[in-house]
């Protein structure tokens, strides 16, 4: 590498000096909050962008540092690495900048520039990392990085010109540090042996490394060792296996991925590598003693790879990238308090409490909509999420991540999901909020109190009071039509009188004229005042409203052994008692655990009635 003067102003050199500690000793902080948070970051999650810049000495010392292009391979090897969100560019500088491709993601115009780069002039650093800070982006959130590969310190004609290539790298790295993009500094060769060189202050700075070839590894050995520790793209080894013949490999590939990257690397000679999958578009970079073969969409399990037999040491490491879309459904659901016996004796209106259950999945954003999380290798994974804002952590479970919260204070649910963790490249889109439909609680309609009536009434007269007992009596009269047996026998009219209620109605409505989503309710019968009790009045307590005028015309009564007679009175119901359908005008028995089906005029409208027992606690 050519050598100017050593000498430096004694100003000049007073003013850089000062600058440049004041630079690291501020610096230094921000190396060490990066450092920390690369620890906390185990893997990597596709929530931002990712920008890397490749900044390349091409001075004439390089001839004899990279004369067998080892440097243009390793730097097609990474980019070809990087997962499909990542943009790239390069800066190529000896004494002047020799070539600039902004970032973007064309592989082969890189390539080609990379065919065309002469090692000639001298080592101008600074113009070189100045360019490559002004080719980042301004987008909010993206990962940003510079690699610096370079075989010496900054170098040029005359003192004056290496001063202020000097200048223009603390400057430039100054401004990296500011935007918190890290320097990784390549050193190419055997020639740069010390740390206190001026070029690399960069890394400490930014927050970044160094790496010594040689001593940290071979050239693509780190650049590996970047992609894994510092940039966190999680590869992962996967097995190969000699397929029918001696030339063909099979590799197993995870289903449902939207990308797949699979870097084959060997000893040896190697033929033209050639890869067959079922795929939307395969691509397949080649270098001395590696391939990269991108899948996009790929829809086999595997995959088969030829070109190999005399590979020695071949192993294979796999990038999976996935395309979710984070689904949130949210149902309302509420649970009646149990009340104490001194409660229900003074018949205390119920309490409720209200929850909203959530469940999450993740579906692949492609046409096919499947659900990712299904696969065995999610099944029991924690995974970490913010709910309305709040950090909260699950447990995947056949494919869902399952919550329940108290709905009384919230309207909406809010979730984000975290995909840190899950070793693969996750390109997540998150579920907007989704608004909670709560329904009213039912309407407490507490029984009548006769008790002073029935006082008034005994006091004017005895008779009066056997006289509208007595007119109670007929007018809750039903004949109804029992049968006997599971047999069917001969049916027999049957004269039930007055009696007491018991248990309860669970009420289901199954179907709507306007398709209304109406949760279950419950009706307690048990400890009601003898008399007759008709749909509508059943429907209005439980605070369902269908519209149905001829619920009025459909009546239930108590009956004997703790069954309920039901009486169907309508002209367009219809009312059937499990399979059965009741006869109009008669009344027909149902006991515990049977169910009673009313279907309205043209089928538009269907609800269901459970006839269940209470339990002993729910009697008192």
């Amino acid at each position: 590498m050519p050598q100017g003067s050593k000498s430096i102003g004694k100003k000049v050199r007073k003013g850089l000096t000062v600058w440049i500690a004041g630079i690291l000793l501020w610096s230094g902080i921000l190396g060490s909050s990066f450092q920390a948070f690369a620890v906390e970051k185990e893997s990597y999650v596709s929530t931002k962008k990712g920008e890397l810049i490749f900044v390349l000495d091409t001075s004439v010392s390089m001839n004899t540092q990279d004369s067998d292009h080892r440097v243009r391979d390793a730097i097609r090897r990474m980019v070809d690495s990087l997962p499909s969100d990542y943009s790239y560019g390069l800066v190529a500088y000896h004494t002047d900048i020799q070539a600039v491709i902004p970032l973007g993601k064309d592989s082969k115009r890189l390539e080609r520039q990379l065919e065309s780069v002469q090692y000639t002039g001298y080592t101008n650093a600074g113009e070189g990392l100045q360019q490559a800070v002004q080719l980042f982006s301004k987008e909010e959130g993206a990962k940003r990085s510079i690699i610096l590969l370079t075989d010496g310190e900054i170098d040029m004609p005359n003192q004056q010109q290496r001063e202020i290539s000097r200048i223009q790298y603390t400057e430039a790295m100054t401004e990296a540090a500011s935007q918190g993009i890290p320097m990784y500094i390549v050193a190419i060769g055997t020639e740069l042996t010390s740390p206190a060189m001026h070029i690399f202050d960069g890394a400490e700075a930014t927050g970044g490394a160094v790496y010594w070839e040689g001593q940290s590894g071979s050239l693509n050995e780190i650049l590996e060792r970047i992609l894994k520790e510092r940039l966190n793209i999680p590869w992962k080894e996967v097995s190969m296996r000699r397929g029918e013949t001696d030339e063909e490999w099979v590799v197993e590939l995870p289903p449902n991925a939207s990308c797949l990257r699979l870097l084959v690397e060997w000893e040896g000679e190697s033929e033209t590598v050639m890869a067959e999958c079922e795929t939307e578009r395969k691509q397949i970079t080649q270098g001395k003693e590696f391939a990269v073969i991108e899948l996009e969409n790929p829809s086999s399990d595997f995959i088969r790879i030829w070109g190999g037999e005399a590979w020695e040491k071949v192993h294979a490491r796999l990038l999976t990238e996935y395309s979710a879309e984070i689904q949130v459904n949210v149902q309302y659901r509420r649970e009646e308090l149990e009340q104490t016996a001194e409660e229900i004796k003074r018949k205390v209106p119920p309490r409720y409490e209200h929850f909203a259950d959530i469940t999450v999945e993740a579906v692949d954003e492609r046409e096919n909509q499947s659900s990712l999380w299904e696969q065995e290798v999610f099944e029991g994974r924690k995974i970490f999420y913010t709910l309305n804002g709040a950090a909260c952590q699950g447990v995947i479970e056949k494919g869902k991540l399952s919550a329940s919260i108290p709905a009384d204070d919230i309207e909406e649910v809010d979730i984000q999901v975290d995909m840190t963790g899950f070793e693969d490249v996750w390109q997540v889109r998150q579920a907007s909020p989704v608004k909670i439909v709560k329904t009213p609680d039912p309407v407490f309609q507490p029984e009548p109190d006769y008790r002073l009536l029935w006082g008034i009434l005994g006091a004017l007269a005895v008779g009066l009071v056997v006289l509208v007992l007595w007119g109670r009596k007929k007018d809750t009269t039903i004949i109804y039509m029992e049968q006997t047996a599971a047999a069917r026998m001969p049916e027999k009219p049957v004269v039930i009188r007055d009696g007491a209620y018991s248990g309860k109605l669970n009420l289901y409505v199954v179907r709507t004229r306007n398709e209304e989503d109406i949760p279950p309710q419950t009706y307690r019968l048990f400890g009601r005042a003898p008399g007759r009790v008709v749909l509508k009045q059943i429907l209005d307590t439980c605070n369902i409203s269908c519209g149905e005028a001829e619920s009025g015309n459909i009546i239930f009564c108590p009956g004997p052994d703790h069954s309920l007679v039901i009486q169907d009175q309508s002209e367009h119901c219809t009312v059937m008692r499990g399979a059965e359908i009741l006869k109009k005008g008669k009344g027909y028995p149902i006991y515990y655990n049977e169910k009673i089906t009313v279907t309205f005029y043209e089928e538009d409208t269907e609800i269901e009635l459970h006839y269940k027992n209470l339990k002993p606690g729910e009697r008192e």
